[in-house]
């Protein structure tokens, strides 16, 4: 590549904020043609973004990538998580898989649906960037939805033991 790191990344940096203004315009857009069109006011449990900070004026790192991954978490509930979790409950009811299988059957897809669409992002992002395979990054991702669903198990597993819970 021709240009150096440091500001390769600064230029990564800037597309990427620029990328997350426009889709935070838009929201508040669709949120003032929402209320205009209606005539009730925008409630924050619904248009979810309302009450997010902008990354730019985050103090720290952390709290940057707190509200630069709070866009992306309700992009990628509202893509990935809500439509997989509709088609589980209507086709993998306890009637089809019986009452022990029937809840993993719902509540896992969807977390597998969620990390497919952000390991596609990514591979296509360092596709894009740096023409290399992406596949690595849907591996990654596939390794954390893995990690989740056990975790997931691994509690429920101990909720169900424990005699306080009973």
């Amino acid at each position: 590549m021709s240009a150096p790191t440091l500001e390769y990344g600064f230029i990564v940096s800037v597309v990427c904020s620029y990328v997350y203004n426009n889709l935070r315009a838009s929201v508040f857009m669709n949120v003032i043609m929402y209320c205009a069109t209606t005539g009730n006011r925008a409630d924050p449990q619904e248009w979810t973004m309302l009450g997010t900070k902008l990354p730019l004026l985050a103090y720290s790192p952390t709290d940057f990538w707190i509200n630069w991954h709070i866009l992306f978490r309700y992009v990628w509930v509202d893509l990935g998580f809500n439509p997989v979790k509709r088609f589980c409950i209507k086709h993998l009811g306890p009637e089809r898989l019986g009452r022990r299988g029937s809840p993993w059957a719902r509540e896992t897809p969807p977390v597998y649906a969620v990390f497919v669409l952000s390991g596609a992002m990514h591979g296509y992002i360092v596709y894009a960037l740096w023409r290399q395979n992406g596949w690595s990054q849907m591996a990654y991702f596939m390794i954390q939805a893995t990690g989740v669903v056990v975790s997931k198990a691994i509690q429920e597993f101990y909720r169900k033991g424990d005699p306080a819970s009973v």
